[in-house]
């Protein structure tokens, strides 16, 4: 990337060769979240994007990765001789704690789908992501990369999407897909197919328009919905159902709490959230004897039973 607060960064004097990489990196994940365009880099966006990254990391880390954006936006305000385009001015988490941590409980996940149970277009894609996050606890990043093509049975013969998931460069990774999924997800391919979309990613962006006989019309976009564009659409879901403290990591805690909860061992739990297994408690020197590849069948049947009866009413 190339923009002017890279440039910034890239000509200023006073950075070590290895801090200021680290700054350049930080810049990219700035820009992949605002967007290329200055007009969008605000004060309310950068609160945002640090929001969003109290939900993946340590507010140590996300302070420390704010501290780049701080660096090259009060050097834009400088250059510019403009005060107001200092933007990375945020309210900052004391560094102490993680991020809440904790996962939805039964009433509040009905209360979140409850917002989306109809049958429009908007509804049926957001019931679809909500399901797919409380069933694989995927990121993200995995979201955005579920593909309507590239779902497909596994060897040991049930779905699986293949996504990328954090730390695993370019290789993919094969989440195992539980029949609730399976049931939620289908009638929305089911609606893209109808307008002959049966490749590409499976969550995309949604227009909305009257046509000439005063009817609502829905057009789809080619591209992935943004990782921005996943937390407005689960922040906002959750505001309509009177809930708070909800994000789309959320969904990632909720599946791991319900999983163990329900008696699932920790590399079952790996086989589908993608942890390395030496980093799931109590697994010790088993770690490296147990092929997570080989345990999603079992790992993915046990959903809750209030959400399958749920999702199945609906098929």
């Amino acid at each position: 990337m190339n923009t002017i607060l890279h440039q910034i960064v890239q000509t200023s004097p006073e950075l070590a060769k290895l801090t200021r990489a680290m700054y350049l990196r930080d810049l990219d994940a700035w820009i992949t979240f605002a967007g290329e365009d200055p007009t969008g880099w605000t004060r309310y966006k950068a609160q945002e994007f640090y929001g969003s990254l109290l939900e993946r990391m340590q507010p140590q880390s996300a302070n420390r990765l704010m501290a780049s954006l701080k660096y090259a936006s009060s050097w834009l305000a400088k250059k510019e001789n403009d005060p107001a385009l200092d933007f990375a001015v945020v309210q900052m988490a004391d560094g102490k704690s993680k991020a809440d941590r904790r996962a939805l409980d039964q009433e509040d996940a009905l209360k979140l789908l409850a917002t989306c149970a109809t049958d429009s277009p908007i509804d049926l894609r957001d019931r679809a992501l909500i399901v797919m996050g409380l069933e694989t606890g995927m990121r993200r990043m995995s979201l955005i990369g579920v593909r309507i093509d590239t779902i497909k049975m596994s060897r040991d013969g049930y779905p699986v999407a293949p996504v990328p998931i954090k730390g695993g460069g370019d290789e993919l990774f094969a989440v195992p897909l539980s029949d609730a999924v399976m049931i939620a997800i289908e009638p929305w391919r089911q609606w893209l197919r109808n307008r002959k979309v049966t490749k590409g990613p499976l969550f995309r962006s949604l227009a909305r328009k009257m046509d000439g006989r005063g009817k609502l019309m829905y057009t789809v976009g080619e591209n992935p919905l943004s990782e921005s564009a996943i937390y407005k659409i689960v922040t906002q879901r959750a505001k309509t159902a009177g809930l708070e403290h909800v994000h789309p990591h959320i969904f990632r805690h909720t599946f791991i709490t319900w999983r163990m909860q329900g008696g699932m061992q920790p590399y079952q739990v790996a086989a589908i959230t993608g942890h390395k297994i030496a980093n799931i408690t109590g697994m010790g020197a088993l770690g490296g004897y147990v092929d997570v590849s080989r345990v999603g069948q079992e790992a993915r049947q046990t959903t809750p039973l209030w959400l399958s009866k749920l999702i199945g009413r609906r098929s």
